[in-house]
Parts: structure tokens; C-alpha cells; sequence
């Protein structure tokens, strides 16, 4: 019963062109940010979309629409004299929204649409892709009113800014271009062309994003998958610190420094819960390292022999679970694990033929911290000897050696060297560890240099006065 009152606007390409289906899935037109299942291309204005919601989805708004004076469907928002307001930074102009049009759909790949261009959604590109025969293939369907030309462009990529090869999408004539169709030829010779890279379910997880995880689990489950998702606690309101199943502390440095900034920690029970609800048609159960090893086993097995779709747990699976059939893997507060573990979770799935995913959904993936750093790390390398070799850089190895008997050893942290570091002076530090083993076998306990011998006593408690 809320008074609603819509002053109505031109729809800037055009009120009598429609383009595309309207979207099957119950979903997916959550994803596409329009809160509606209407066609990408749909001809309304905004009062007669107010009209359909308030209809459709019984809203029961006292909705009053203030018609516009003058206005024609055929026509074009620069026609209509009234000044551009952008509804976002990314479509500064009327004529944006119809490259929007064009290449919107490409917001859910791993494909640049011209972000960080001064011409958002007019370009495609990738650093991977071939734009001169992409575009010369394009323009050889001799779709009217569009030309595309090869340029080399600076644009982001999934959050980072990368040098791109691709094409600029140029409207020769807006009355019979039409760019839906253009969309999803763009779509199909991309899927061609680079099917080993081009990666249209690519998911961009926020908080406000849920539904497209959602979205993501019917599909892999519909498909014959299983699906794991990692949470960082096993009960909710428990302590956190006590709580986290982390077995590897080494991997965390000084994670919990971070942890007054963090958002609420899913907890495993909790969850599955939810889970259940969300997902009545599904079979999920959960898992954590505080159930007694029997019970375990048995919710273990029925998940390897697929009588379970979704398997919520802590990181009770980060080793020793093999499924095969398992294809994605959803970890959440993603923040508060290493990136061994992280890497270590990841290798739960991809072990069959299925095509397999992991999403990291976290707050700080764009943040400018260290949990930051690790989640954008995760996101661009694969390799578990790099990840290492970053993690060993992001935070320290700590200490390898207790100073004294009352000493706590660090977890993380650099080694006070005075001359090396030991990331950038591996060479360094080999050779001398290399002098200092040939000496060691020459005076075991250091009898014959006595001013080193003074020194190492002040740095490590030596037992039974010999150092091996």
C-alpha cells in the first residue's frame, strides 16, 4: 500500500526494438542486475517496468506513473534534447547503453569489455586473444550497421589492469544495428577460437553476489557434480581463534592481526543449515574435525559415492579426499586461510574429466591488505611452488631456531640477517650455508674458532656443546 509516484523516462535505444529471449533460468536474471526476467534488449521506459514489477510481483504499491510529454518510441535518447544523468561511471553517455547492449553479457567472463577506457563496453579484448582475426571474422558476417577494428588497449581484467589485444565495436547506423545479435557472435567466436581460455561462468563473489554461487551449485550438481563448500568455523558464536580447523598455523603469519576488520565467520553447521533451505531439492550434510572418526567416515563415504550433493566443511578435507566427481569447491571467509591451504583446498576438486571450479568469496579480495594480497595471489597462479615462494615473501619464515629455552619461536616474520635477505639472496645464503657445513666437519664443536663459537652460544642454546 506504499504510494509509489515514477516519473517516466525515455528508453535511451529505442522503445520498439526488443533483442533476446527473456532468461529461463529462475536465477539468472538476478545476475544480470535487471531484478527481472525481460529480454537484455526489452524497448521499456521506466515507468512501464514500474508497472510490471508492481503487477507481476504483487508489490502492491499505490503506484502513480507521470507520463512523458512528446515522446516516440522510435526514438533515440539524443533526439529526445533531455541531458544525459549516467545511472553508472561505466555508462557516461546515452549512446554507452547501447554498447552495453553489445558486450554486457561479457561482465560474467574472464573477457575485457573496456573498463578503464574512456569508451566502457565499445571494446573486447584479452591479452590472449587475436584481434585482428577475431574482428576480420566479425566483420565478415556482414552484420549491418557495426565494423570492428583490431586495437590494442590498457583495461582491467578481472579487477587488474592489463595491456589487451582485441577489437573496437564502431555503430555505422543505430536504426539497424543491433547489438544482442553481435553479442552472441562475439560469444560463439570467442568459444571457438580460445575454448581452452575463454571462461563465460567466470563468477565475480561479493557479499551482495550470493545468488550467482547459487546459481553456480544447481548448475554443477544438474550437470552429475558435487560440490564442497569450506568454512573457516564449526559452530557459530564459538571463539574464533580456537574455533579455526587451520592445521598448517605456519601458513597464516599474522592472520589473526587482521581479524577486527573481518565480516562474521561462516561456521559449518550453521551453514548447512541454510544450505538445506536454500537448496530443498538437495542433499547436503556437513563435516568437521570435532565429530567422532565413525561418523566421519560415514558421511565421508556417502559423499565419494555421490549419495551427497553438497558437502559443507571445515578444513577436515584439506588433505587425504579423493572424489573425482567432485567439481566445485566454495570457500568462505576465504580471508582467513593461507594460501597453502587455500592451494591445498583447490586440489579437492579438478581430479576427474569434469571441467572444475573454486571461488574464494571474501570482502577483502580488492582491499589493500595482506589478506588482500593473498586472495589476488591465489587468483593468478596455479602452481604450488610459486604460491610458496610468495607466501615464504608475503610473511616471513619466522624463526627456525629457539634463541633460548624461554624464547617463543615466531611463526612468521623475517630472519634478522644483517647482509641478506632470504628470498633475494638465495645464491648468498647457499654458499655460505655450503662454508659453513665444510667447516662443521672440520671442528665439530667449534673448538678451533673460538671468537665463532662466542658468537653462536649468544644466538642458540647449544646442547651437549655441539652443533649439528
Amino acid at each position: 500500500g506504499v504510494e509509489v509516484i515514477v516519473l517516466d523516462r525515455p528508453n535511451p535505444i529505442r522503445g520498439d526494438i526488443v533483442e533476446g529471449a527473456p532468461c529461463e533460468h529462475k536465477y539468472e536474471h538476478k545476475k544480470l542486475l535487471t531484478g527481472f526476467p525481460y529480454p537484455l534488449r526489452h524497448g521499456m521506459t521506466v515507468g512501464e517496468i514500474a508497472i510490471m514489477y508492481n503487477e507481476t510481483e504483487n508489490l502492491g504499491c499505490k503506484l502513480t506513473v507521470l507520463p512523458m510529454e512528446g515522446y516516440r518510441r522510435d526514438m533515440w535518447y539524443h533526439e529526445t534534447g533531455l541531458l544525459w544523468t549516467p545511472p553508472s561511471p561505466n555508462i557516461p553517455t546515452a549512446e554507452s547503453s547501447l554498447y552495453f547492449a553489445a558486450t554486457g553479457l561479457l561482465q560474467a567472463s574472464n573477457i575485457s569489455y573496456g573498463i578503464g577506457t574512456t569508451t566502457p563496453f565499445q571494446y573486447v579484448g584479452a591479452p590472449w586473444i587475436d584481434g585482428t582475426a577475431v574482428a576480420d571474422e566479425i566483420n565478415s558476417l556482414d552484420l549491418p550497421g557495426v565494423f570492428c577494428l583490431q586495437k590494442y588497449y590498457q583495461s582491467k581484467v578481472l579487477e587488474h589492469m592489463v595491456l589487451c589485444d582485441g577489437f573496437l565495436i564502431i555503430c555505422q547506423d543505430e536504426n539497424v544495428f543491433r547489438p544482442v545479435t553481435l553479442q552472441l557472435h562475439i560469444m560463439d567466436i570467442l568459444a571457438r577460437r580460445y575454448g581452452d581460455k575463454f571462461d563465460l561462468e567466470v563468477d565475480k563473489v561479493h557479499g551482495r553476489c550470493r545468488m550467482g554461487t547459487d546459481k553456480i551449485i544447481e548448475k554443477q550438481v544438474a550437470e552429475g557434480g558435487q560440490v564442497y563448500v569450506v568454512c573457516p568455523t564449526v559452530e557459530e558464536q564459538e571463539d574464533e581463534e580456537t574455533d579455526l580447523e587451520l592445521g598448517d598455523v605456519d601458513s597464516l603469519g599474522n592472520i589473526f592481526e587482521e581479524a577486527k576488520t573481518k565480516p562474521k565467520l561462516k561456521s559449518a553447521v550453521e551453514f548447512s543449515r541454510e544450505l538445506g533451505e536454500r537448496f530443498p531439492n538437495l542433499r547436503v550434510a556437513f563435516l568437521h574435525g570435532k565429530m567422532k572418526s565413525r561418523e566421519k567416515e560415514d558421511i565421508m563415504k556417502a559423499f565419494s559415492e555421490g549419495n551427497t550433493d553438497i558437502l559443507v566443511s571445515t578444513t577436515v578435507i584439506e588433505v587425504g579426499v579423493n572424489v573425482p566427481n567432485a567439481s566445485l569447491m566454495i570457500v568462505e571467509n576465504a580471508e582467513r586461510f593461507g594460501m597453502s591451504q587455500l592451494h591445498q583446498l583447490r586440489g579437492r576438486v579438478g581430479r576427474g574429466a569434469r571441467k572444475s571450479y573454486c571461488i574464494l568469496v571474501s570482502e577483502d579480495a580488492k582491499k589493500e591488505t595482506p589478506a588482500g594480497e593473498r586472495l589476488r595471489t591465489m587468483k593468478e597462479c596455479y602452481d604450488g611452488y610459486n604460491i610458496a615462494e610468495k607466501d615464504l615473501e608475503m610473511r616471513g619464515p619466522g624463526d627456525f631456531l629457539r634463541g633460548n629455552r624461554d624464547a617463543s619461536v615466531r611463526q612468521s616474520g623475517g630472519v634478522r640477517f644483517r647482509l641478506a635477505e632470504l628470498c633475494d639472496d638465495t645464491g648468498l645464503l647457499s654458499a655460505a650455508f655450503a662454508e659453513a657445513k665444510a667447516l662443521l666437519l672440520e671442528d665439530s664443536d667449534l673448538s678451533e674458532h673460538p671468537a665463532l663459537k662466542r658468537e653462536v652460544e649468544q644466538m642458540f642454546t647449544l646442547e651437549q656443546g655441539t652443533i649439528s
